[in-house]
């Protein structure tokens, strides 16, 4: 039968995600430690004769994980192997081989929708070395839910496997007949689809599910990388007593004004709102008349540029960070660029960006005169 995850098939049949999935209700980051642990424990050498492709699952998925850190060369056969999880606080630990031969220790600090705190993987590392003092330690962090590539630890602390590296090797081995393997592979096929769903899904419906957002912000953030062009970005959840909201910053611009001396960025909220805001991290806080007085910049700019339009953004209270314009391109979808009205035309809002960090570059050039 042919595998469908959405809509119906034509004889009436339940689709995969119709069918109930463990990882429907098991969606804690203990549930996911068992998950890699119960995989990984298939690579053991006595499994390769009576479940072959369930061994052939757990060996990819090690390998895998190892690669991280590793050359291909240095990753050694697997003779024997001992899992524990929650050790010292440690998601899962797997010894790999003789500890005086080439043994290893892979450490995984496993994440789904959190992010890395309290310097835990460099602790972890510090517990490991104590404990077992003639391995090698290959740290690994795990992150399943979406991130934005700033909140990711730096690939030299560790190496770093998201869900697109667990499906790579998950969807290789579909024919385990194993339901546990089934169930997190079809649980981590859904939750990437729904991420890259923003592209068929008309813009004004994105906020029934805030996945879109991520799906969009984790598109522009490769669009950035990949052009090499701008100097900062990233993406998180902001908290507020409206209840928040997802946040894409980038285009940071220092500028001093008299004594402001304060950063200048561009923030969308919510994938659908693109502003100009004053920020300090360090000083006293943002005034109102600085905040006055960028606006009267934007406002004379707009005037010179032909396609950007700027709205005053609210009452201006001043604080440690504040919104001071909207910017929009004349549409009344702000500075998203729309096909046919309705689908998010990505190159197009690219360039919207582009031309909209150029031009919050050239009012930073002018405060201060």
């Amino acid at each position: 039968m042919q595998q469908c995850f959405l809509g119906h098939l034509e004889n009436g049949e339940p689709t995969l995600t119709e069918i109930p999935n463990l990882y429907s209700f098991a969606t804690k980051e203990l549930a996911q430690d068992a998950t890699l642990a119960y995989i990984l424990a298939w690579s053991q050498p006595k499994y390769r004769k009576s479940h072959p492709r369930l061994n052939g699952l757990g060996t990819e998925m090690l390998r895998a994980l190892l690669a991280t850190k590793l050359d291909e060369s240095s990753i050694p056969d697997i003779r024997d192997l001992e899992i524990k999880t929650q050790y010292h606080r440690i998601d899962v630990l797997v010894l790999i081989n003789d500890e005086n031969e080439d043994g290893l220790v892979l450490l995984i600090e496993d994440k789904v929708g959190t992010n890395e705190h309290s310097n835990q993987i460099e602790h972890y590392i510090k517990v490991a070395e104590e404990h077992y003092p003639n391995r090698k330690i290959v740290p690994v962090y795990m992150k399943t839910g979406n991130a934005s590539q700033c909140h990711l630890p730096s690939a030299e602390k560790c190496g770093r496997f998201l869900r697109r590296d667990l499906l790579g090797v998950l969807v290789r081995f579909q024919d385990t007949g194993d339901t546990i393997a089934d169930n997190f592979r079809t649980h981590l096929q859904d939750w990437e689809r729904e991420t890259n769903n923003y592209r068929n899904v008309c813009w004004s419906e994105w906020g029934e599910k805030w996945v879109r957002f991520e799906g969009f912000y984790t598109e522009l953030e490769k669009q950035m990388e990949e052009a090499c062009e701008w100097s900062s970005w990233g993406w998180e959840f902001v908290n507020n007593p409206s209840g928040g909201f997802l946040g894409f910053f980038f285009a940071e611009t220092p500028i001093e004004w008299g004594p402001d001396k304060v950063i200048m960025y561009l923030q969308i909220e919510n994938a659908t709102r693109l502003t100009v805001r004053l920020g300090d991290r360090d000083g006293p806080g943002i005034r109102a008349p600085l905040m006055y007085k960028v606006l009267g910049l934007l406002e004379d700019n707009a005037l010179r540029s032909g396609d950007v339009r700027i709205k005053k953004a609210g009452r201006f209270r001043g604080g440690k960070s504040g919104a001071v314009a909207q910017i929009t391109f004349g549409t009344e979808n702000g500075y998203l660029a729309l096909k046919d009205g309705c689908i998010v035309d990505l190159e197009a809002t690219m360039q919207r960006l582009r031309r909209a960090r150029k031009f919050v570059a050239e009012v930073g050039s002018h405060t201060g005169r």
